[in-house]
């Protein structure tokens, strides 16, 4: 795991201080950055870019336990990868624009890469595209909602939230499967 992510700064970066951690985020088409892995020092260099090809975040999603179609859902209109200087696909996440809100609508990370910082970098990609379009608050529909709650996201009963997910209307929802719609004011 990361011991610490030092951002790489390009001109035209807008600098986030968003919940003290002081994360560099660009609402350009690639962030970089470098972790160095606690298990030998070695500097692992990254980067967050957008990205057309959906079918292999995807498959990244089904793995991580999201259902998702081998197509972007209804209303998306942003994608970005984080991968490795091999181009290795580390973490995705997708943003959408549904029924007039802005919705993180997939955020995942590869298993062994959880807890190195990877799912911030990559939600605070999505948040400053929502942010620099305009949205004042973002939601999300959360599978573990205690990741989200520790960044500043609060739950939202399912009444009062706008329909955002296609969670909200499958057989399932609070059935046998127990998403969380969740909101972010920014």
């Amino acid at each position: 795991m990361p011991a610490a992510v030092m951002p790489a700064r390009s001109k035209g970066d807008i600098i986030q201080e968003e919940m003290g951690m002081g994360i560099p985020v660009s609402c350009l088409n690639e962030l970089n950055w470098q972790t160095k892995e606690r298990s030998g020092g070695e500097e692992m260099n990254r980067k967050i870019i957008r990205t057309d090809d959906y079918l292999p975040l995807a498959e990244l999603f089904r793995r991580s336990g999201l259902e998702t179609d081998d197509t972007p859902a209804e209303g998306t209109f942003a994608m970005w990868r984080c991968e490795d200087e091999a181009g290795a696909l580390l973490g995705a996440a997708t943003l959408k624009y549904l029924n007039g809100c802005y919705v993180l609508d997939n955020l995942a990370v590869e298993e062994s890469l959880r807890y190195g910082g990877i799912g911030v970098q990559l939600m605070e990609t999505v948040i400053e595209e929502a942010r620099a379009r305009g949205a004042e608050e973002i939601w999300g529909c959360a599978k573990v909602p205690e990741y989200y709650l520790e960044k500043g996201w609060e739950k939202v009963a399912p009444e009062d939230s706008p329909a955002i997910s296609h969670c909200q209307t499958c057989r399932q929802y609070q059935v046998s499967c127990f998403p969380c719609i969740i909101k972010k004011h920014l």
